[in-house]
């Protein structure tokens, strides 16, 4: 099966912070994690693996390219929003679609999945 690898950068001072956000927050799987990064999960047809490289120097921080997709996107919205992680101006409810920052400003989409 072939796995995705995403690479997302922090700054080793926001180590914790990220961690929780990765793990305790978005609820993913920690595969491992090395002094300078963390490794997690996000099950999907196409498993993917994101590579969080914690730099001491300051990051680049963007758009991941990331997309989560959820079951109950209204549910999902406000969960995130209630804990901060809402990017104001890009909720499009129409297309069912959100974005949430990490602590350092790396941008995750939040697609609410088609229900037939």
């Amino acid at each position: 099966m072939t796995t995705k690898s995403v690479q997302v950068f922090a700054p080793f001072n926001l180590m914790d912070a990220v961690t929780r956000f990765y793990l305790e927050e978005l609820g993913l799987a920690s595969t491992g994690r090395t002094s300078d990064a963390l490794f997690v999960s996000i099950p999907a047809k196409t498993p993917t693996t994101i590579e969080i490289i914690f730099s001491r120097e300051k990051p680049v921080c963007g758009r991941t390219g990331l997309a989560l997709h959820v079951t109950n996107f209204e549910t999902a919205y406000q969960e995130l929003n209630g804990a901060g992680h809402y990017v104001t101006n890009s909720i499009r409810r129409e297309a069912r679609i959100f974005d949430i920052a990490d602590p350092t400003g790396n941008i995750i989409a939040v697609v609410g999945m088609a229900t037939n």
